[in-house]
């Protein structure tokens, strides 16, 4: 982040070789703690228990189970996980793009209405949210009394400017507004199907094939997620070894132009007809002229060319049980190894990013999530061998399933045994 925005880099100048994470184990209290008569340690003195990284502003407080049967406690933790105004305002208010008017010099509520095209009326309770919420300050001069006099962000608010937060809060971007589809869960959890409108105008399958500017924007969304696995992906011995790959499935130009790294290489990119222009374009502005050879568009509904290596990320997510497996058969079919670029379920009862991956995706797809031993069950259905799954990279992104096409029997092997006569 210090690089992006203090050293103005962009981020392909920018390699990530490790992360580092804050734990939030607490260690456990010397046996010279002192005890009271109930035998319970001392809440007082003592160094704090180190914390895990903070999220990013748009998620509530998490809030640690309380070690007593508080009622207080308790309901203070559910008061707290039932809040909707922070994630609603957050997002309002980046996209609207009022941290950053703020920081450029507007403070009178007339001017955010000015700049935001949003009458002051309409703009005045959405501020004194983003005051209680204490994203903003005003000026102590102005008192009480005047609650939309001269305002600044907070230094809370301060973090809203940050390009890496307003790329994930902006509802302007469609992959953001596909997140409020959690609001209709209970009916597509009722009654099957997807939440759509007002949310999203239809599920994400049909709405990206209808617009082609939502669908590049989760072809960008996807990149930008992959960029730090594009690496160990095409480092994987399936891949060092390929001549030919069959890459399919969504954000597939930044992996295209990472495999075409080697010349001798080509690379078969499978893409929906009516994306191909679109695909092409992104190709001639990502991949050198040297290399644009490498790349072959093929058509999604034709025959898949013969390959050493399929490459399949992310879409096949999004696949019900039935047509995973016709598709992984057709990957079989047509090359020798095939990879699967996943972010599987598992972990979502102990993590609560992944339970709301895992249920916004069923909420606007209609597919349940699967975890890595679904998928690979399904992969033995449809005929593959060896299938496992391996984290990407350092373990903080997707996973990576691996499975082969069964091995051919050798001439050899398959031919009728000789007699052998003994004289």
């Amino acid at each position: 982040r210090h690089l992006r925005q203090d050293g103005r880099l962009e981020r392909k100048d920018i390699e990530v070789v490790g992360y580092w994470r804050r734990t939030s184990t607490a260690p456990s209290a010397p046996e010279t703690t002192p005890k009271t008569d109930a035998g319970h340690a001392q809440a007082s003195g003592g160094p704090e228990a180190p914390t895990s990284e903070a999220h990013s502003p748009e998620h509530a407080p998490q809030a640690e189970s309380p070690q007593a049967t508080d009622p207080m406690a308790t309901a203070r933790q559910i008061h707290e996980m039932s809040e909707l105004l922070a994630p609603i305002a957050l997002r309002v208010a980046v996209t609207l793009g009022i941290p950053a008017h703020l920081a450029a010099g507007a403070t009178q509520i007339d001017e955010l209405a000015a700049l935001t095209g949003v009458p002051s009326a309409r703009l005045a309770p959405l501020l004194d949210a983003l005051l209680a919420l204490g994203l903003l300050e005003r000026d102590a001069e102005d008192g009480d009394s005047s609650p939309h006099g001269s305002l600044r962000n907070s230094v809370l608010g301060e973090r809203l400017l940050e390009e890496s937060v307003q790329e994930s809060l902006d509802l302007d971007h469609p992959a953001n507004r596909a997140e409020l589809a959690l609001v209709g869960l209970l009916d597509t959890l009722r009654g099957g199907g997807v939440a759509t409108e007002p949310v999203i105008p239809a599920d994400l399958a049909t709405w990206r094939a209808q617009d082609p500017n939502a669908d590049a924007a989760f072809h960008a969304r996807v990149e930008d997620d992959l960029q730090w696995s594009v690496q160990p992906l095409c480092a994987r011995t399936e891949l060092v070894a390929a001549r030919d790959v069959l890459l399919l499935g969504d954000g597939p130009v930044a992996t295209a132009v990472a495999l075409t790294a080697d010349p001798g290489r080509r690379v078969f990119l499978v893409v929906p007809p009516e994306h191909v222009d679109a695909t092409r374009d992104r190709l001639a502005a990502e991949i050198g002229a040297a290399h644009r050879g490498q790349v072959e568009m093929v058509a999604a509904d034709g025959a898949l060319p013969a390959a050493d290596v399929a490459v399949m990320q992310l879409a096949q997510d999004s696949w019900d049980d039935a047509a995973f497996v016709d598709q992984a058969r057709r990957l079989r079919d047509a090359a020798g190894h095939v990879l699967f670029v996943t972010r599987p379920a598992d972990g979502a009862a102990t993590d609560d990013h992944v339970a709301a991956d895992a249920l916004t995706h069923l909420a606007t797809t209609g597919v349940p999530l699967r975890t890595s031993a679904a998928t690979l069950d399904l992969l033995a259905q449809a005929g593959l061998e060896d299938a496992r799954c391996e984290a990407l990279g350092w373990g903080f992104g997707p996973s990576v399933i691996t499975a082969s096409r069964p091995a051919q029997p050798s001439a050899r092997a398959s031919a009728l045994p000789q007699l052998v006569h003994r004289s």
